[in-house]
């Protein structure tokens, strides 16, 4: 990637706590990491496939530790100490950047593709065997929930995604990635293969002094379908989604058209959505 500026400094992150998270992803070991850090009080998480990345934070001895306590917390009560070779048999794994989203992950709601981009990534790293989610408790693009409903409603009254934002006196975009970086650090994890579409991720990430070995696109399954309609020469059959409404394409085509993320909008929909909406 081309992204290159001056490190920054980072937030202090620490694992409180690891658990082994069984899932319908096939089989592995897969570990739900609880961070607390020096720039807010929430809780952010990695969930990390395969038994070779290990944090640092979480493994470190404490004067008071035993071996029940260091099972309690989730540390490996054997290991003496961690040194980055231990990660040696990881270069480069897969990460996922995910801000939390309530209404999608939660209540299935069809506004945005964040439910499905979290399950991808979690398909595709539990094929493979190795990888990191971390999931940030940024509501909203870091708005929270309350603004977000309201966000939503004013979607519907004719906004898109960025400008309901900043009608409401925010940014389009206020979250940060410092405290995702540290936590890449905590893990020793500095080159990975980036599940995104999102340019600012990257640049960010990139400042931090992590190198993005390789971009990977995620794309929507019914954007993919779009896609391969199209290229067979076929008509796009909407009843294909189940229905799906076109509150989530609106959404999508905004965030190519406004906020720059690297998708290529299927020619079906470069006529509809957002292109009339106020701005």
């Amino acid at each position: 990637m081309s992204f290159q500026s001056q490190p920054r400094s980072l937030p202090k992150v620490e694992c409180q706590a690891s658990a082994r998270i069984p899932s319908y992803h096939g089989p592995g070991t897969h570990r739900l990491h609880i961070y607390s850090n020096t720039h807010d009080s929430k809780e952010h998480m990695a969930l990390v496939f395969g038994s070779s990345i290990i944090s640092a934070s979480l493994n470190k001895w404490l004067d008071s530790d035993t071996r029940e306590s260091r099972m309690m917390r989730g540390a490996n009560p054997e290991l003496k100490r961690v040194e980055s070779e231990l990660n040696d048999d990881a270069v480069s794994p897969l990460v996922r950047i995910h801000s939390c989203c309530f209404t999608g992950e939660t209540i299935g709601s069809m506004r945005c593709d964040c439910a499905e981009q979290l399950q991808e990534a979690m398909r595709m790293m539990s094929n493979a065997g190795s990888g990191v989610i971390l999931y940030l408790i940024q509501e909203g693009r870091g708005i929270g929930l309350k603004n977000k409903l309201m966000a939503y409603n004013l979607i519907d009254m004719g906004h898109d995604t960025l400008s309901a934002n900043v009608a409401l006196g925010h940014l389009p975009d206020e979250r940060s990635y410092a405290i995702a970086s540290a936590m890449l650090a905590d893990l020793g994890v500095f080159s990975i293969r980036l599940l995104t579409n999102n340019p600012h991720k990257v640049h960010e990430l990139e400042m931090d002094g992590i190198s993005i070995v390789e971009r990977i696109p995620m794309i929507p399954t019914s954007w993919q379908q779009r896609h391969e309609a199209h290229a067979n020469g076929s008509d796009f059959d909407q009843d294909e989604l189940n229905h799906q409404p076109n509150n989530r394409d609106d959404y999508l085509v905004a965030k190519v058209k406004r906020m720059g993320h690297i998708l290529d909008i299927p020619i079906s929909l470069t006529h509809t959505g957002n292109d009339d909406q106020k701005q």
